[in-house]
Formats: structure tokens, sequence, C-alpha cells
């Protein structure tokens, strides 16, 4: 079940597979958008370029951060 399902159905949980452990980088998307804007105009190599934050975060630790508190 998703967050936003469980949300609506008034659920009491929402499961997390595999323990949540996998890592994720997340970014706003206006940062994203400023730093491929910043690229189009500044940048003229060859090389890829890696737009992120370099920080992971677990997807139960974001879980943690996002519930809402009971």
């Amino acid at each position: 079940m998703k967050v936003s399902q469980g949300r609506r159905e008034n659920a009491g949980f929402v499961e997390i597979w595999r323990m949540g452990s996998a890592l994720r980088e997340f970014m706003h998307v206006d940062d994203l958008a400023d730093g491929s804007m910043f690229l189009m105009k500044k940048y003229n190599d060859k090389l890829f370029i890696n737009i992120g934050t370099g920080e992971e975060v677990s997807i139960r630790d974001l879980a943690l951060m996002i519930r809402r508190p009971v």
C-alpha cells in the first residue's frame, strides 16, 4: 500500500519492504531545475555531471521522518 492510499483509507500502517534498507538520494525539483539551468548556461565539457545532494537516506528513515504522530 502506498502512503497516499494509506492516508485516504485511514490505514494504521504502511508496509515497508526489505526492512527499508534501500538507500535513495532526494532533491527538491527546484534545486534540480536551478542546477540544470546553470549547467546549460555555463558548462561546456564532454564529461557527465551528476546533479545530486550526495546524501543518501534509507527508505526506513524516510518513512520515520514523514510518518504522522500517533
